[in-house]
């Protein structure tokens, strides 16, 4: 904010995608102006200009208090894997709303994120260095945009704070506040087709399963 003048307080509403594409693509180094006229919002930048419609900002849609059951700190570097090992498991436009995203599952002493698209299930768990307490075990679904957003926005250093609700789930990365809603449905209950006590175990280095399987994958279907 620090290098922002505002001449007149006030809020509305613009385009989003249309505005961040108007910005990345104006000159560098040039101040940009950012006014409204009326119903309509105007960016100058050199001899750039752009008119944008608008809507008043009392009609945002807004989540201030989400009743969160659960808040939990851990590393940006935590969260993230915990999502990117999972993630590529989430169905995608399946009738079974409840696996197009993750299930994330804690009782404030661990975080256990699981996705299955019915052909293929993965999970990763952490034990957390900083416990929040026992609020009681609880499971909630967040969905496939949701997270890929998410991911998208951790990774740096310090710490991200999650706060788990009953309808939303809200991480505060710095000065970024993330907020999503929840599916409304319940998981599979995937501890059932993890084999418990496998008659057989093959153990390999991952260099040599890996190649293995990618030579495999040129010919295999995807499902």
């Amino acid at each position: 904010r620090g290098g922002v003048k505002v001449d007149r307080e006030g809020d509305i509403t613009v385009p989003g995608r249309k505005f961040l594409d108007i910005v990345k693509a104006l000159p560098a180094g040039l101040p940009v102006t950012v006014e409204l006229k009326a119903d309509k919002v105007e960016v100058k930048c050199g001899r750039s200009r752009f008119t944008l419609s608008s809507l008043p900002a009392s009609e945002y849609p807004t989540v201030e208090e989400i009743n969160a059951t659960q808040t939990l700190e851990l590393g940006q570097a935590e969260l993230k894997r915990l999502l990117e090992k999972c993630s590529f498991s989430m169905a995608h436009q399946d009738v079974r709303y409840y696996l197009n995203g993750l299930l994330l599952e804690t009782d404030g002493k661990m975080v256990r994120t699981v996705a299955t698209d019915g052909h293929r299930l993965a999970l990763c768990e952490l034990e957390l260095a900083k416990p929040a307490g026992s609020g009681g075990a609880q499971q909630v679904i967040v969905p496939r945009k949701g997270v890929l957003e998410l991911a998208r926005l951790i990774g740096g250093e310090g710490d991200v704070l999650v706060q788990v609700g009953a309808n939303h789930i809200r991480v505060q990365i710095g000065d970024i506040r993330f907020t999503s809603k929840l599916i409304d449905g319940r998981f599979p209950e995937y501890g059932r087709v993890i084999p418990a006590n496998p008659k057989y175990v093959v153990r390999s280095g991952r260099d040599e399963l890996r190649g293995a399987l990618q030579r495999m994958a040129i010919l295999s279907n995807e499902k």
